[in-house]
């Protein structure tokens, strides 16, 4: 262990001026009165490298010390290291019979040798999760030919999958495949799905279930899967597979109905990466894709993103199905990181302080003479905040490019299950039960738990028919749920008080009948999100509850920010509400007015909490139906987001011609806003609010009513 400390002299000249001295100090507060020896401790103690540069950003002496402390000769297995706050890297070495594990964080590196039944021949990984992998091993000798296992590289379990067609590995221009849940012993529902190009006009897709004795192939259509040769990972988004081709072209199909499903979108891209280029090749690759390019499709917090790597920065694209369209994306925000390689491409939240708003993978920097240097165990990113590439471990000033280096991959950790469970004294009934999979990359489909010793039927199965018997809060978030095992789970809960539905998809299209939430009559709070993959008539499918199953509800929170919707001629009644908080957007075609029939329909509602967006300016008129008579109990009135002079202002003139009993309004108007040319259009919404109030809002207003505006 050394250190090395710049401390002041002791005979420093007692003349200096006493404006320097006070900025020595004040430079130097933190290490002038701490021992070098304590500094050497605490910076022994840490282990991440982002860690280690914070702690040597807190002043000049902090930046002084050094420690040098060598990795063990012996590491500890990697499984002691290993958590999902960050991912390993993977490489295959000694021509496939060995391979390396490397933290970046730790810049510990493990080699580790490959069981004896699968360490002969080169290989190649196609996809990885759940800290499994799909691994392709080459052809060894004529009498063996290529094969596919799936691999644990932490605990080096194996499971061999069933010998493949001829063609299958041999002979195929492109390929791309995936497994669709951790490939443990107890989980009968992993299939390994793979898609190939046989030839230009031939391709086929190929299923393969745990446990069963061979794999099915689906022939596609020539008309729909001309050309098309699968170029980037192969991802299960919503539902439905999608891979992109060398083209940019958007393969689609259900694993429900392969041939009959498959089609292939053309993407537009409202800009093209490596524009620049002048490559002669543009008329064949009008995407601008070569062979050394990497192309990842990444699940981003219920959205799919596109992701190209060459030569330089990358581009990040979010891809909207609807208008089959790319929108480059600049930022993924400070709290999300994005992870991409050939085996894995994937976004998490950023657990690790300085790893937000960054894009991670296998690079390889390019030195000025145009050569890549080697492969070592220094780590890169791109950071969206700075536009540049950084390291954890080296300055990359000199940087002339990078590369990306193909036989890395990451290794996603299946972290725990974001599954909250309160039980009563006993443990034998659960009271509160929580599902949030927002930001984990993957959907959860209800009531399977991916991990079968969470499964929800097992867990009732295990304790008594009685387990849920007690429930009183079920929230589930980023979850896809079937209209039967809805129906079923809620039929036992009678004792249900809360029922929270965030991002479910497919929730416009859930049915849950009379019957089974009937079966909680205690049922008085709710809190519904607009699904991934609700329909426009989401509302329509949704308010009949109001006067059925939901009557009883006391407090309701619709969340239907960015959704365009139909709403119905009249809201059924809530008679019992008393307080009610909606998130909605205003286009173009579609106003925020109509929610004034809801309002309506809550004869006791004596809370309202509004949070309004806006994605285009209003186009329609303003003009709105008066209500059959005014509300009598509602008594305070919140709006977030308000725009003065703008429908929202209009909303809540009209809610006050209609309601005898306001007592207190709260406007919570946006930030200011800055153009381009921010000198000419800067817009200070709070002034704007407080001129709406002084000019609409005392006219309307009895003298008694009080009105808060937010101070931004």
């Amino acid at each position: 262990m050394s250190s090395k400390i710049n401390q002041d002299s002791a005979s420093a000249d007692n003349h200096q001026g006493n404006k320097e001295e006070e900025e020595v100090i004040e430079e130097d507060l933190w290490g002038r009165s701490l021992p070098a020896e304590l500094l050497e401790l605490i910076l022994s103690k840490l282990f991440f490298v982002v860690d280690i540069h914070n702690f040597h950003a807190v002043c000049k002496t902090w930046r002084s010390i050094t420690v040098s402390i060598s990795p063990p000769r012996q590491l500890p297995p990697p499984l002691s290291y290993v958590d999902s706050s960050f991912p390993l890297l993977i490489q295959f070495m000694e021509r496939g019979r060995m391979y390396s594990l490397f933290h970046p964080l730790y810049k510990y590196t493990w080699d580790m040798e490959f069981p004896p039944q699968v360490r002969d021949g080169m290989k190649f990984m196609y996809f990885a999760k759940y800290g499994w992998s799909l691994i392709r091993v080459a052809q060894v000798s004529d009498h063996q030919y290529p094969y596919l296992f799936l691999f644990n590289p932490l605990t080096q379990e194996i499971k061999k999958l069933p010998t493949m067609p001829m063609p299958f590995l041999s002979f195929c221009l492109r390929e791309s495949m995936l497994f669709t849940c951790p490939p443990d012993s107890q989980s009968s529902d992993c299939s390994v799905v793979a898609i190939f190009a046989h030839a230009v006009d031939h391709s086929s897709i190929y299923v393969h279930k745990l446990g069963q004795a061979d794999w099915k192939k689906h022939d596609l259509q020539t008309e729909n899967c001309l050309n098309f040769l699968p170029y980037s990972n192969l991802i299960l988004y919503q539902g439905l597979y999608y891979c992109l081709d060398l083209e940019g072209n958007l393969g689609v199909f259900d694993i429900q109905d392969i041939q009959h499903s498959w089609i292939v979108h053309h993407i537009e891209h409202e800009f093209l990466p490596c524009e620049d280029s002048s490559s002669d090749d543009d008329e064949d690759f009008p995407w601008k894709v070569s062979l050394g390019d990497l192309v990842s499709l990444v699940e981003h917090n219920g959205r799919l993103l596109v992701v190209y790597i060459n030569s330089g920065d990358p581009d990040v694209f979010e891809l909207d199905l609807e208008r089959k369209v790319c929108v480059p994306l600049k930022s993924l925000g400070k709290k999300t990181a994005l992870f991409v390689s050939r085996g894995a491409s994937f976004s998490q939240r950023a657990v690790v302080s300085g790893t937000g708003n960054k894009v991670f993978g296998p690079l390889v920097l390019m030195n000025q003479n145009g050569t890549y240097g080697i492969y070592d165990d220094s780590f890169r990113f791109y950071s969206f905040t700075t536009g540049k590439y950084h390291s954890f471990f080296d300055n990359l000033s000199n940087l002339y490019g990078v590369k990306y280096v193909r036989d890395r991959s990451w290794l996603p950790i299946l972290a725990k299950l974001p599954l909250r469970v309160v039980e009563d004294g006993s443990k034998k009934k659960v009271r509160v039960l929580e599902l949030n999979f927002l930001g984990r990359g993957s959907m959860y489909r209800y009531p399977s738990l991916m991990d079968e010793s969470f499964n929800l039927n097992k867990m009732a199965g295990k304790r008594g028919p009685q387990t849920f018997s007690s429930l009183t809060s079920l929230c589930l978030n980023f979850v896809g749920a079937y209209s039967e095992s809805m129906e079923g789970f809620l039929s036992n809960c009678p004792s249900l008080e809360r029922l929270c539905l965030h991002c479910v998809y497919d929730l416009g299209r859930l049915t849950i009948s009379d019957l089974s939430l009937k079966s909680t009559p205690s049922l008085v709070e709710s809190s519904i999100a607009g699904g991934l993959n609700c329909d426009k008539d989401f509302i329509l499918k949704f308010s009949p509850l109001f006067s059925t199953s939901l009557s009883q509800l006391t407090k309701l929170t619709l969340d239907c920010e960015y959704m365009q919707l139909d709403f119905p001629e009249n809201f059924p009644p809530l008679i019992y509400l008393k307080q009610l908080e909606l998130q909605v957007t205003e286009y173009e075609h579609q106003s925020i007015l109509p929610w004034l029939d809801l309002i309506e329909a809550c004869p006791m509602l004596s809370r309202l909490k509004m949070k309004t967006t806006e994605s285009t300016d209003f186009k329609g008129s303003l003009e709105w139906k008066a209500a059959k008579e005014s509300h009598k109990s509602l008594e305070v009135v919140e709006i977030v987001g308000f725009i003065a002079f703008s429908t929202a202002g209009e909303f809540l003139i009209n809610l006050i011609h209609n309601t005898a009993s306001l007592k207190k309004i709260i406007i919570d108007p946006p930030k200011k806003y800055y153009t381009v040319f921010s000198f000419i259009n800067e817009r200070d919404f709070e002034v704007e609010a407080r001129r709406f109030a002084k000019e609409r809002l005392e006219v309307a207003l009895a003298p008694s009513v009080e009105v808060v505006i937010i101070s931004q």
